[in-house]
């Protein structure tokens, strides 16, 4: 897949364009698509109800470009993941202080 766009595609994401969310679909569509290797294994193990699905499923991935889980790419999805949480943590002492201040 190519397009003007990279997109680093989820199972999630791309379960939807299956099952005709239009949004979903015009998401990916003629975009140069990006999945980790947790995401074909997820997408691979979908049970599919006939041999053709399956077949449709591994022609889409063949047509992403699936990222590896090398040392580098594990020690970034951690710092991420801590930012993430950092953020999340923060966001929460946000709220907690303004419904103290609303309450007052």
């Amino acid at each position: 897949m190519s397009g003007s766009n990279k997109i680093l595609a989820d199972t999630n994401l791309i379960i939807l364009a299956i099952d005709g969310n239009q949004k979903a679909r015009r998401f990916l569509d003629g975009n140069t698509l990006f999945i980790s290797i947790i995401t074909e294994i997820e997408l691979l193990s979908i049970s599919f109800s006939n041999p053709q699905d399956e077949k449709l499923m591994i022609d889409f991935i063949s047509h992403c470009y699936v990222i590896a889980l090398d040392s580098e790419v594990k020690r970034q999805i951690r710092f991420c993941a801590v930012l993430n949480k950092r953020l999340l943590l923060y966001e929460a002492g946000v709220f907690k202080l303004c419904r103290k201040k609303q309450i007052k």
